[in-house]
């Protein structure tokens, strides 16, 4: 895995510190994406703030809930975005 800049770390730090003050439930579910390795831990929390338009085949989280790991892990699977 390669290693982060400055600005990367920091971007980091400040999406964990906001998911876990402000969305602390998500904090299992990223857990437990990076442990079925679909993630590579929390600098793959690319964005904590309000709704904003997702790249196309991006596994999001919206107010109205999230995907069960098994569906990710099938529409990943489907999309060919895992390998």
């Amino acid at each position: 895995m390669r290693v982060l800049t400055d600005t990367e770390n920091a971007r980091v730090a400040h999406n964990r510190s906001q998911v876990k003050a402000l969305m602390p439930e998500l904090v299992p579910e990223i857990k437990a994406l990076h442990e079925a390795g679909l993630i590579d831990g929390w600098r793959s929390v690319r964005y904590v703030g309000p709704h904003r338009a997702a790249p196309r085949g991006s596994v999001t989280c919206s107010s109205a809930g999230l995907e069960s790991m098994q569906a990710i892990k099938e529409r990943m699977r489907k999309n060919d975005t895992h390998r």
